[in-house]
């Protein structure tokens, strides 16, 4: 089965250059084009495909305001010409982000990404087996140290580290925060800013911009209140 994609850009020489980057590509389906991404929303909602390339600055309605409207979770690539723009699409956890003009080596990568992506979304029974483990390696120095997941307070992105605070200790390891996300279980955690993870059944209280976990103070991202909120409120109810 090919991986679906939706083109959105208010420039239609971009679209072009995707689309004739795309028939390298046979594993992957262009299923439309839009300039207006007002238009585009109703064809996503209905097509609900896999991966959606849009601009950012457009007319209406900009890329990020139209990623957070969908209501489910497709593969974003941001392209823009704009690169004051990738810290806000860092924070939306897109997939990539291509700035314009886009050679056809660096979006090669983007769709190799694209692809091991499209893979572990379809291995449901390698989720089960990975949702059913209670903790992972990581190495610390010269060692691998096991980290059960219960253990875990929150996650501090450090660039290209993360440092993992745990009820008694705390370990740095070369891993992205992105990377590390993935290895944990989904309903556990959740990403609260760009910078930080936190165990939801640790979290004592919040508020607008922070949270509190055990004595430590985290600040919570500004587009991921609304998620923190739901997701926290709704494993309390459950």
């Amino acid at each position: 089965m090919k991986i679906s994609t939706i083109i959105i850009d208010d420039e239609p020489l971009a679209i072009e250059v995707i689309k004739s980057h795309l028939k390298e590509f046979a594993s992957i389906e262009c299923l439309g084009t839009f300039v207006d991404p007002l238009n585009a929303i109703a064809t996503i909602e209905e097509k609900r495909p896999d991966v959606i390339f849009t601009d950012i600055e457009m007319p209406k309605i900009n890329g990020i305001e139209l990623v957070k409207s969908l209501s489910y979770k497709p593969m974003i690539v941001i392209t823009t010409a704009y690169r004051n723009f990738a810290m806000e699409g860092y924070e939306l956890d897109v997939l990539d982000y291509l700035l314009k003009p886009i050679p056809l080596i660096r979006f090669t990568q983007t769709i190799n990404r694209i692809v091991y992506q499209h893979y572990l979304r379809n291995q449901p029974i390698q989720k089960d087996i990975e949702a059913a483990k209670d903790h992972f390696f990581i190495k610390v120095d010269k060692r691998f140290v096991r980290i059960y997941f219960n253990d875990i307070l929150y996650i501090e992105g450090l660039k290209n580290y993360i440092k993992i605070v745990t009820n008694n200790n705390s370990y740095i390891t070369y891993k992205s925060i992105h990377g590390v996300l993935e290895e944990l279980p989904e309903n556990d955690f959740i990403r609260v800013h760009k910078s930080f993870i936190v165990r939801i059944d640790k979290i004592n209280c919040f508020d607008g911009n922070m949270i509190y976990v055990d004595e430590n103070k985290i600040i919570m991202g500004r587009t991921f209140s609304k998620n923190v909120k739901e997701k926290v409120l709704n494993q309390n109810n459950s």
